[in-house]
């Protein structure tokens, strides 16, 4: 079973033991409890990859401020798959300064939040498709996916701060 799998399955379980399937929760809940279960402690591998993923959100909500006072994230990335040598690819996340950045870095790195971005939009449509179809005995949720107004809202107000995400 994979790892993600895994925890799916921990998922589960947690709901089942705590009858809380319909019930919105804390994320927090359930490691809380797969700790003091002892279900899942982390391996080196895990460790290393949960602290990857901070350093990773560190990089992304560093910023610097434009001449009108806007936060500009600093640190940009671009993902690859690496050949590892034995013929397998592993993808992996290369890190750099805007400052430092030549410009077909910085395009590959805005086409590709570009392109998550248009996932999630696509994800939130076939969720909302679903919900609506299956689930949803109200008046049907709408999602608009034209952000103009959303940037110009945001070019007022300066928009949000990165280092209030989490």
């Amino acid at each position: 079973m994979s790892y993600n799998r895994t925890l799916q399955a921990y998922i589960e379980e947690y709901y089942r033991t705590n009858g809380k399937k319909a019930t919105p929760l804390d994320i927090y809940e359930i490691v809380d409890w797969l700790l003091a279960k002892r279900v899942w402690e982390p391996s080196r591998k895990d460790a290393r990859n949960i602290l990857a993923r901070e350093l990773s959100q560190a990089m992304r909500t560093k910023v610097i401020l434009d001449e009108n006072g806007n936060k500009v994230r600093r640190m940009h990335c671009v993902r690859k798959k690496v050949d590892q040598g034995d013929g397998t690819l592993k993808q992996m996340a290369f890190w750099l300064d805007m400052e430092f950045a030549p410009p077909p870095f910085m395009q590959e790195s805005i086409q590709q939040r570009r392109g998550d971005i248009a996932n999630d939009c696509w994800a939130i449509t076939k969720d909302v498709e679903y919900y609506n179809k299956n689930y949803n005995k109200a008046q049907p949720i709408e999602v608009w996916l034209d952000f103009r107004e959303d940037m110009e809202e945001r070019k007022m107000t300066g928009g949000p701060d990165p280092d209030d995400e989490e």
